[in-house]
């Protein structure tokens, strides 16, 4: 790609084929030109924002020009504060778009799992679940009839589920250990717990940039 990119420039008439040879560094495309196009990405940021202020002296001191030549001195109207406010708008508005994006990439406006703080484990125990609800968002299709059993202190989850990678159905068995106090954990990062409005098994996963207690909303059962 970069061998193609760069022989864009040989179709330069006289000097074309000169400058090429002197982008890569060599013969070819090779560690010379990495560092080269390396340089340039890092320093052409500065160089259009120096660019940028000239343009800005350039309008301060002689304003803007038109094609008639007329001047528009009686019209203008100051920079600051009315273009500087109607930029200002613009921006606020990108980095309220941005922080709402990146605050729904978290989860933290995701439907949240209803609890009474209580962990009710012996309504999500000896029971099998054909789909686990996901408080989440996220629909695991691949995990279906989900059992979760205790044998003296100690919970266990079987169930099946569809491998993404051979789309056959393997059977799962994996030992639960109790996590903030109202739900249950494996060793892979999935979290049971009883949803007390949906009435059933509530499975989340969690992620490296999920604040977990976001998803455990106190509420009374109707």
């Amino acid at each position: 790609m970069a061998t193609v990119i760069t022989n864009l420039l040989s179709a330069i008439p006289f000097i074309g084929k000169d400058i090429v040879p002197f982008i890569w560094g060599g013969f070819s495309v090779s560690n010379p030109t990495i560092q080269r196009f390396f340089a340039l990405h890092y320093l052409l940021p500065f160089i259009l924002a120096a660019l940028v202020v000239l343009h800005f002296i350039a309008l301060h001191t002689n304003g803007s020009s038109n094609p008639i030549g007329i001047t528009g001195n009686i019209d203008r109207i100051s920079m600051h504060p009315y273009f500087i406010f109607k930029d200002l708008i613009t921006v606020f508005v990108f980095l309220f778009v941005f922080c709402l994006f990146i605050i729904l990439s978290l989860g933290l406006f995701a439907q949240q799992l209803n609890t009474d703080g209580e962990p009710h484990f012996d309504k999500i125990t000896g029971i099998k679940f054909i789909k686990p609800y996901y408080p989440d968002g996220v629909n695991y299709d691949f995990f279906y009839e989900l059992t979760i059993t205790k044998k003296g202190n100690d919970y266990y989850i079987t169930g099946k589920w569809e491998n993404p990678g051979t789309a056959e159905i393997e059977t799962f068995k994996k030992k639960l250990e109790v996590y903030k106090k109202i739900c249950l954990k494996d060793k892979d990062g999935y979290i049971y717990a009883y949803d007390i409005k949906e009435n059933t098994l509530a499975d989340i996963q969690i992620r490296e940039t999920m604040n977990v207690d976001l998803y455990f909303r106190k509420s009374s059962k109707k």
